[in-house]
């Protein structure tokens, strides 16, 4: 059994305690007061990643992504997609314009890294898609909220299932080079965490979402979500940082806290729209 630091874990709980019912209130309510939740952990989230990039992103980086974010995240709002091609197009032109004067291996690095936050970061969006996703499809709004909050709950749940599962059975590592902490003992605590999250979730608290539609929710938290943990350490592996950032006491970075919820949530909303709200 692995050691827990107790003073950690304590102001971990602490910091939950507050923001968890900030932001399942948030997700309730939806509108503009989540769409700037959204826009703040997407900025804070763009600042991490400027500091994962070290040398290979200059302030028009910054900036051209700054701008991709907030825009995008307003289309995604108002369902208004036909501007998005523009938008890409023109920031594109843009990085494109200023690497032409660097050498050719330095340009495409540094091209690279942008790209990489654009894809990376524009998954914040996917969390506005979720929530506004039954408005658009059938008019009921409430239920992008019950899907928002479920979602929530069931990233935290495999997240603290997998941590204290690890901590008390782990043995196996699960990707020692990536991240030596975790292991897969620890990643089936996760998958089985959500599932039971997912139960409780519908038999106590929402019952107007299907049982089945939660189970599957569950499953993709529990298997893609993990792999997007993965994903952020192998970015903090590279630029050979332990925490993106210390913002969140006791969490690290918005990355390091939602890096799961990232990865998912393209998922989730495609399995929602295709299959739940597919008319």
């Amino acid at each position: 059994m692995a050691i827990i630091d107790k003073k950690n874990l304590a102001i971990r709980v602490a910091v939950a305690a507050v923001a968890i019912p900030l932001l399942l209130f948030l997700a309730k309510a939806g509108n503009l007061p989540f769409v700037g939740l959204v826009g703040l952990a997407a900025f804070l989230g763009m600042l991490e990643f400027s500091k994962i990039a070290s040398g290979n992103q200059t302030k028009i980086h910054r900036v051209s992504l700054g701008v991709v974010l907030v825009v995008t995240l307003v289309l995604a709002y108002y369902q208004i997609w036909s501007a998005l091609p523009f938008v890409f197009l023109v920031t594109f032109f843009a990085l494109t314009t200023v690497l032409l004067k660097l050498p050719v291996e330095e340009a495409v690095k540094r091209l690279a890294f942008s790209l990489l936050a654009v894809a990376y970061l524009s998954l914040f969006v996917f969390w506005i898609l979720i929530r506004e996703l039954p408005r658009f499809s059938s008019g009921d709004y409430a239920s992008g909220g019950f899907w928002m909050i479920s979602l929530f709950l069931i990233v935290w749940s495999c997240d603290t299932a997998a941590y204290f599962g690890g901590k008390w059975l782990g043995k196996h590592q699960l990707a020692p080079s990536l991240s030596p902490s975790k292991t897969r003992e620890g990643s089936v605590f996760g998958i089985l965490g959500a599932l039971v999250a997912a139960g409780l979730i519908h038999f106590i608290f929402i019952n107007s979402l299907r049982l089945f539609d939660l189970l599957i929710v569950a499953l993709l938290v529990g298997t893609i979500g993990q792999l997007g943990d993965l994903f952020e350490s192998l970015l903090k592996r590279s630029a050979q940082l332990k925490d993106t950032s210390t913002i969140i006491p006791g969490h690290g970075g918005v990355l390091d806290r939602f890096d799961s919820l990232l990865f998912v949530s393209p998922w989730v909303y495609l399995y929602l729209r295709w299959l739940v709200y597919r008319n």
